[in-house]
């Protein structure tokens, strides 16, 4: 991968995969899976077995769509951040309407309740509400505000603010800092702006809450956190995120006044970035460029947003197609079936062309076989081009990378705890396929749904497929997980899909 010197229509449409209109089977079974993969599954008991039993195939329709070949980069993201303080038009990373748009009624999070122990152990829940909030932006600062009252909570009492009121104080601050971004221009359209008002007189002020609520948000940690993030804390490194957008928006704020507003860009990027202008820091020139390394460390809303970004940026929606974020069937189609085609009227299809792994139409090696091996680091050169190769999938001449083992991504569905075995695709009300009569190679004729992604707004997590490199069980392109989307992670990054509006 060479250097990224803009995000033309031309540049995206070069590393993007075209997949033709198809039906395919979402899910796997066991039975169809080559000999070679079960005899690696009994020599080393990897439970392949039961892992596909929670994911039966169901027969899926899938209009044509693009695919991007890579996960996006830490260099295209951060021509996405840098629009922000370029004001490139018609849209930048500082647009308040970008940040409102990803916050949209398809996305948006109404409530989410969080279960947690106590130090004694005791189960408690957090109610949070986000009904009120009018784009992502506000949306984030209100997560930022509930998991410091939550990790305090979980204290019993043994940490506390000195100043009950500094925690929402300091919040309000944050959204009055940032209201450009939360409001625009059109204030009262929103009816809110009362409530970003600045609630502090000296800048004394601002510094005792934000020392208050920092120096209770640590000492909470330190007592709840898991080792390792407590020994990061101790050497001083800002790895939980509350922590680290204090910092950040402290520095942003240092040198002007308690009214000029900030913009989003000084203290919203990539959690793992050293500043919005990116870079990692301490990189060997043996291991692979930062530059190179796919984007993490974002949520939901901000892969969206880049992916809505590049839409409006070259006005794609006037050529009838969008940029966005895959959903699971078009992930799941992209690292495991081949590129069928719709042939006709009549259709027959073969299970047994399933791959659950993206490279099994190559060379019949298991997850392990390159991820998650003990002392060899998957970001040094030469390792990262070999696995990089040897793990894409082959369609039609060209390949898609990093589907398993460089990390989970971001989907645009939400998760259904409940819907056990995709059993919402087989409800009678679900929408049918039935332009194409599809049969198994046995003649039997399949029932085909015409697949819609999950948009259930009671639920709050989304789905990321792929697998991350170290990973409890085997990676599969079938597995399924799912994680809060207003929260930014060092496994998770993104890649895009074009398909028409």
């Amino acid at each position: 991968m060479g250097a990224v010197t803009m995000l033309t229509l031309d540049y995206i449409m070069s590393r993007s995969v075209r997949l033709p209109e198809t039906v395919f089977p979402l899910g796997a079974d066991y039975r169809y899976v080559s000999d070679d993969i079960k005899k690696v599954n009994r020599r080393y008991s990897l439970n392949i077995d039961n892992l596909l039993a929670a994911t039966p195939i169901v027969w899926t329709h899938l209009p044509e769509y693009y695919i991007g070949q890579f996960l996006v980069t830490n260099a295209e993201y951060r021509m996405f951040v840098a629009s922000g303080p370029k004001k490139t038009e018609p849209v930048n990373y500082n647009s308040p309407q970008l940040w409102r748009d990803v916050w949209d009624t398809l996305y948006r999070v109404v409530s989410a309740n969080i279960h947690y122990k106590t130090v004694s152990e005791q189960v408690q829940v957090q109610e949070q509400n986000y009904a009120g909030c009018q784009s992502f932006v506000e949306a984030y600062i209100e997560s930022l505000k509930y998991e410091i009252q939550r990790v305090v909570d979980r204290t019993e009492g043994h940490v506390t603010f000195k100043d009950p009121e500094a925690l929402e104080r300091l919040f309000a601050f944050v959204k009055f800092k940032l209201r450009g971004v939360i409001t625009g221009e059109e204030d009262e359209l929103f009816g809110f702006w009362e409530e970003i008002s600045n609630p502090y007189e000296k800048t004394d002020e601002f510094v005792a809450d934000l020392n208050d609520v920092a120096r209770a948000a640590r000492r909470g940690y330190m007592e709840v956190a898991d080792s390792q993030t407590r020994a990061a804390l101790k050497a001083g490194v800002q790895t939980v995120e509350p922590l680290l957008f204090l910092k950040r928006f402290s520095a942003a704020c240092r040198g002007c006044s308690l009214e000029a507003p900030i913009p989003l860009h000084k203290v919203l990027y990539p959690r793992n970035w050293a500043a919005p202008s990116g870079g990692g820091g301490g990189i060997a020139p043996t291991m692979v460029p930062w530059e190179q390394r796919p984007v993490t460390c974002i949520t939901f809303y901000e892969a969206l947003a880049f992916c809505i970004w590049l839409t409006r940026l070259h006005n794609t929606q006037e050529k009838g197609i969008i940029v966005t974020l895959p959903n699971e069937a078009e992930y799941e189609r992209a690292a495991t079936w081949p590129p069928e085609p719709l042939n006709g009227t009549k259709m027959i299809l073969d299970p047994k062309k399933k791959d659950i792994l993206p490279w099994l139409n190559r060379s019949n090696h298991e997850f392990h076989h390159f991820f998650g091996q003990e002392g060899i680091n998957l970001y040094s050169k030469d390792r990262w081009n070999d696995v990089m190769e040897e793990t894409a999938r082959e369609v039609n001449g060209k390949k898609i990378y990093q589907l398993v083992g460089f990390g989970h991504q971001w989907t645009v569905e939400r998760y259904n705890p409940s819907d056990h075995r995709y059993t919402r695709l087989r409800l009678p009300m679900y929408p049918r396929f039935t332009r194409v009569a599809c049969y198994d190679t046995n003649g039997n004729k399949l029932d085909v749904v015409d697949y819609n992604p999950y948009q259930n707004q009671n639920e709050w997590l989304f789905v990321v497929r792929g697998c991350a490199e170290i990973l409890g069980g085997p990676g599969l392109a079938t597995r399924r997980f799912a994680l809060p989307p207003l929260r930014g992670y060092p496994d998770v990054g993104f890649r895009w899909v074009l398909k028409p509006v």
